[in-house]
Parts: structure tokens; sequence; C-alpha cells
């Protein structure tokens, strides 16, 4: 920011010393002034290049940094407070990028269960075990997710769900049941 700030100063005290350099070779009638305003505006020309150079790289990178895609590790930073614990990793994951058009953000992951425990403690969920032998159906919104499977955890599952009073936040955990491998849902209106 600082070398663009310096660019524009720059370009723009060249182009005022340009008028008035011409002015003075005008009124004067001296050509050496006025070669010196004509190579005065083509320095100050290629400061102002190189300051629209600079304005348009760096918004192009804050574009692009903007609309890049989370990480499995960022959401999970962004959803639980903090990165993933030395015994957390994320194996899938899918971003909620525009609310009410993308459901929810889905992760899996595979944790310790002191670090399970933390994630629980944020809220009160509600739940138990479930078994999984009768899910003859994948969850609701993860359809098209081939990974999204909880029922591949084993027969019986430990399923905790919070949700707040108008729900327009429903937060569900499907776990196993030692606690080391974790589907996650966060549904955010």
């Amino acid at each position: 920011m600082k070398e663009l700030f310096l660019l524009v100063l720059a370009a723009g005290s060249s182009f005022l010393l340009v008028v008035s350099v011409a002015a003075s070779g005008v009124r004067k009638k001296n050509r050496r002034l006025l070669f010196l305003a004509a190579f005065l505006f083509i320095a100050g020309s290629g400061l102002a290049g190189r300051a629209s150079y600079v304005l348009l790289y760096k918004a192009k990178n804050k574009i692009a940094t903007t609309w890049r895609p989370r990480t499995g590790s960022e959401i999970y930073e962004a959803l639980f407070g903090q990165g993933p614990a030395a015994c957390t990793q994320v194996v899938e994951s899918q971003d909620q990028v525009v609310p009410r058009i993308d459901t929810a953000i889905w992760l899996h992951f595979h944790t310790c269960p002191g670090e399970f425990k933390r994630l629980l403690a944020r809220h009160q969920f509600e739940g138990g075990k479930e078994p999984t032998a009768q899910w003859s159906e994948s969850i609701p919104g993860a359809e098209n997710m081939k990974w999204f499977r909880p029922q591949a955890m084993g027969d019986t599952i430990v399923v905790y769900e919070y949700a707040t009073e108008n729900s327009r936040n429903i937060q569900t955990f499907w776990a196993s049941r030692d606690s080391t491998e974790v589907f996650y849902r966060d549904i955010a209106d």
C-alpha cells in the first residue's frame, strides 16, 4: 500500500511539474523548457502506468483470495474457533458459499475423543446412539456427496444435534462410538 501511495504521489507531482514547466516554457518561448516538460510528462506517465499496474495487481489478488474456496482446515477453524488440534485431520469438506442456495457446511474428519468433547461443549447438544441398519436413504442435502456416509462408521453411531430457538442454525454431529471419526453438518440461514 505504501508503494502505491508513493507512486500516485510521484505521478501527481510530476504532472503538476509538467504543467508549470510547460507554462513557463510557452511564456518565455524557451524550447529547452518545453522539451523538459515533454520528458517530465513521459516520466509521469510511466509512474502513473506503474501505479495503475500495482493497483490492478493488488485488486486482482484481493478478489482471488476472497473468492478462493476455503480448505477443510480453514472451515474447521471458522466453525469451531481454533484450528484443528494435532489429533484432528479434516478428510473431506464442502463449504457453504452462498447461503440459502448452498444448504450447509459439511465436514468429515478424524479426531481424538478429547477434541470431540471440546466441540460438544460449545452448545447443549441433544442426542444419543442410533442404529444405522434401517437407514435406507442418504441424509437430506447430502445426496450428491458420495463421501458423506455416516452409516459407514458401523451399525451404531452417536448423533448429536443442536438448533437455535428459531432453528436458523442447526448443527449435527454423526460420530463413531469411540468418537474418533466424525461427520458434521452446519445449516445456517
